[in-house]
């Protein structure tokens, strides 16, 4: 079995592998665990908010890109395109947006506006921008929960202990239950009982966690994590359970974790897991609709400059085990991920070598089925159809065309962009098996 590589000339279409070969068919079993660009943004931004619309757009806000932002813009994943909102009433980093039951947007404090206690209102509607009351501390890093009952749990940021409650109806804040310890760069997730779980974060790296009770309004100590962690991520699994990646410890880069754990909120108890390929902080973590968990980018050791990464891995919560995915078509640290309703993953902004992005791109789960095509008529007794003239074989792949580079792995690469890769077995109509590399970009140096 030989290589060959695919060199994409309109690029590969995600979920669809249909290999011409002269006008022959072959068919192929490829996965569409792909990313692929979509549309830019206005700005360039990292640190920002991203939230899913109750219409199935996103919105991004905020951010920074040398100073803080007051920009915002919403994706329609229909078209991949971006509107403008008009700017928001403050600006900064560092912030929290929460979708809120009435599909209005609910965006709290951050650096460095001049009030970092600040709270706006998106209204996906009108599509503007209004501002609601201040909460009565001032957060930056902290977290916001939405709870069953519509209020919005606020905590912790700036290393404080405090909370407060958001009551959307009458556009009010209400002190709640202090943490038993200050926290930035935490995670919070809503438990399936309502409760709210809080783990980790600054200063200097917890191993800590709290649970916070709305009904009682007060938070109590649950089982700490087998690890100090700041800046790590927090993913609710299918059963409940909570699942935690990376982070560092006190003292980044040198304690950079590869290392995850997961709560059972029955017990209070965390497990260790498997680890990821890669350690890594301030990355992005979705829950795809398989139920494993997508864990992207982020900074990792090791890297110079701005040490971000592209790479992906998928976490399997059934066997506890991590596979590596297509990486993203470019570094990306401090940026978001939005599980869309489509069930694709869209990821925007951030920070790598070249400075903050406006790019956003999207990943097709490999869970999304893939067509085959239907087997033609033998094309002859030759495998070997004509040669075009640069010595490559004609292809089409999802209604993109391309040629198939003979020499592959047996000679000279070829000179192409790796925008997208997918990899393959294509039977050829004589029976003979070959494995195939398709590759869609821009012709340039490898």
């Amino acid at each position: 079995m030989r290589w060959v590589t695919v060199t994409g000339i309109l690029g590969v279409a995600a979920g669809a592998a249909l290999l011409a070969w002269t006008g022959s068919l072959a068919t192929a079993s490829l996965t569409s665990d792909v990313w692929v660009p979509t549309g830019t943004m206005s700005n360039a931004r990292e640190d920002h908010t991203a939230t899913l619309l109750a219409d199935g757009r996103v919105l991004v806000a905020g951010g920074r890109n040398g100073g803080y932002l007051t920009s915002a813009e919403v994706y329609d994943s229909a078209n991949g395109t971006w509107t403008d909102t008009g700017d928001m009433p403050f600006g900064g980093f560092g912030q929290t947006a929460t979708l809120l039951p009435s599909g209005m947007v609910l965006v709290t404090g951050g650096c460095c506006n001049f009030n970092p206690a600040s709270a706006a209102l998106y209204d996906p509607v009108t599509n503007s921008w209004s501002t609601t009351a201040s909460m009565h501390t001032g957060r930056v890093r902290h977290t916001a929960t939405l709870l069953p009952d519509g209020e919005v749990l606020v905590a912790g940021g700036g290393n404080t202990t405090s909370a407060e409650l958001y009551e959307p109806a009458v556009g009010t804040w209400t002190m709640t239950g202090s943490m038993a310890l200050g926290r930035s760069e935490f995670v919070a997730v809503l438990l399936p009982d309502g409760r709210v779980l809080v783990a980790g974060g600054a200063s200097g790296a917890h191993t800590s966690a709290e649970l916070y009770d709305p009904a009682e309004g007060t938070w109590t100590a649950t089982g700490s994590m087998n690890t100090p962690r700041t800046s790590h991520s927090a993913t609710v699994l299918g059963t409940g359970r909570v699942l935690v990646t990376g982070g560092n410890g006190p003292h980044p880069p040198s304690a950079f974790h590869a290392s995850a754990e997961v709560y059972d909120p029955s017990t209070g108890v965390w497990t260790t897991t498997g680890s990821m390929a890669t350690p890594r902080r301030v990355h992005a973590a979705t829950r795809l609709p398989s139920g494993k968990v997508l864990v992207a980018g982020g900074t990792v050791p090791g890297e110079t400059n701005t040490p971000a990464s592209e790479s992906t891995e998928l976490y399997d919560p059934v066997g506890g085990t991590w596979t590596a995915t297509a990486s993203m078509g470019t570094e990306r640290a401090v940026f978001t991920t939005v599980l869309l309703p489509n069930g694709r993953v869209l990821a925007t902004g951030g920070s790598g070598p070249a400075g903050t992005r406006a790019s956003a791109e999207l990943y097709g789960p490999s869970s999304t089925p893939t067509p085959t095509a239907t087997p033609a008529p033998p094309i002859g007794p030759s495998d070997s159809p004509t040669p075009m003239p640069s010595g490559g074989l004609p292809i089409a792949v999802g209604g993109s065309a391309g040629l198939i580079d003979r020499t592959g792995d047996d000679g000279a690469p070829s000179p192409i962009a790796p925008a997208s890769v997918v990899a393959g077995l294509v039977m050829l109509a004589t029976g003979r098996l070959w494995a195939v590399r398709i590759r869609s970009g821009h012709t340039t140096d490898n």
